[in-house]
């Protein structure tokens, strides 16, 4: 399937054999905008968008370099192996290619006007365990800081623990919707 090597998936392109890669969550708002239901329209960033994000500027070097450092065994060297990790997601530069495609996409959907509200959807491969950063932004720029700082947050030294035990350099982040909000002006 073709979906599963993209970074952006359109909310209304329901799939049920995307669910490990998009999460239960994102699924279910795809299932209600597919069979017509309100829901908020939007798009899902896949764990391949964090994938190429950290594939720029060297990102992935840098990251097997700090993760180099990191014991299992000694708390303190997960908590700053993490802040490490948290500083080259903060500091990394959007490859230009993958910010226009982000943002692109969050124009057709969201439009220039409109708040966009950031969800995470777990999935069955996500290593990581979500933290809840929820925010409502408005404006590409304030999507792509955003994104840097929910994937940052989810960096922890549970994570890394996780991380080292499945040997699994660069992890799965959990998928994060993007979709229309409208803020209540009553």
């Amino acid at each position: 399937m073709s979906n599963i090597y993209q970074a952006i998936i359109d909310l209304g392109s329901y799939d049920s054999e995307l669910e490990p890669l998009v999460g239960r969550r994102a699924l279910s708002r795809s299932y209600l905008l597919w069979h017509h239901f309100p829901a908020p329209n939007g798009f899902i960033l896949t764990p391949v968008a964090f994938s190429k994000f950290l594939a720029n500027n060297n990102g992935v070097a840098k990251w097997k370099l700090a993760l180099d450092s990191a014991n299992r065994l000694e708390p303190s060297t997960l908590v700053e192996v993490a802040k490490s990790l948290q500083k080259i997601i903060k500091f990394t530069p959007f490859d230009l290619n993958l910010a226009d495609q982000i943002t692109a996409k969050y124009h057709a959907t969201i439009g220039t006007h409109k708040y966009a509200h950031l969800t995470i959807s777990p999935s069955s491969l996500t290593l990581v365990p979500t933290t809840p950063l929820l925010p409502v932004i408005k404006g590409e720029t304030s999507l792509l800081e955003c994104l840097k700082e929910l994937w940052a947050a989810q960096i922890t030294p549970h994570f890394l623990s996780l991380v080292i035990e499945k040997q699994n350099i660069i992890p799965h982040m959990p998928p994060v919707i993007i979709s229309e909000y409208e803020p209540d002006v009553s």
